[in-house]
């Protein structure tokens, strides 16, 4: 930091990020020092003191003021490294709509450029993440035990070529299967998932994609 000045920080242990909020709306630093953080449960809230005079206007009574520092929640972040297949695929995984653990439907995790007319599915996990190699290959297995497996599906696509995709309504699945690994969900959960699929010369005859992480909503 380019000013000798106590600041504020965040620690997201999930994610082994860590973010400075004593800063402006426009993410400027603040001129002087901050001090007596308190953070809210979710840890999206950061309310401290601060002799900073360019934090919120003008401020000239050389006396410390309170500021409150207020994250949105952040749904879905993408982690791990995807592989390599045999016919140079690299998997990416992605999503659309709101995880939910009332909503029934409406949350998509898919998974492009997968090797085309391979068997593969998504699975996921509520432990935590992880980097492990997945035996010789080049791909990891990003999401730590024990796992919840979706569906079985074929993925399309041609054979030899980078067009297959998978998909799983995540919603939908832990509505239909009340005995999954996490359920039942109330919401503030974190969820880990990956793709899987077959790609057969490899040694492990399989791939993976890389990872997802994200916070269940009510």
């Amino acid at each position: 930091l380019p000013f000798n000045y106590e600041d504020i920080f965040v620690r997201d242990r999930w994610l082994g990020t860590t973010e400075i909020r004593s800063v402006d709306t426009s993410g400027a630093l603040g001129n002087s020092s901050s001090e007596n953080p308190a953070i809210s449960a979710d840890g999206l809230s950061v309310a401290f003191a601060s002799f900073a005079t360019n934090l919120d206007g003008p401020d000239a009574n050389f006396a410390p003021d309170i500021f409150v520092h207020a994250e949105a929640a952040a749904t879905t972040h993408a982690y791990c490294s995807a592989g390599t297949t045999t016919n140079g695929c690299v998997p990416s995984i992605s999503s659309s709509g709101t995880p939910s653990a009332s909503a029934g439907f409406g949350f998509t995790i898919s998974v492009s450029n997968v090797e085309g007319a391979q068997s593969g599915l998504i699975f996921y996990g509520v432990t935590g993440m992880q980097s492990t190699p997945w035996g010789l290959g080049t791909s990891f297995l990003c999401v730590k035990a024990p796992l919840e497996r979706g569906p079985a599906q074929n993925a399309g696509g041609t054979s030899g070529a980078c067009n297959g995709a998978l998909a799983l309504d995540w919603n939908q699945f832990i509505a239909t299967h009340p005995a999954a690994i996490g359920s039942p969900f109330l919401g503030g959960e974190n969820v880990c998932a990956q793709g899987w699929f077959r790609d057969p010369p490899t040694a492990k005859t399989t791939a993976m994609s890389d990872g997802l992480v994200f916070t269940v909503a009510p």
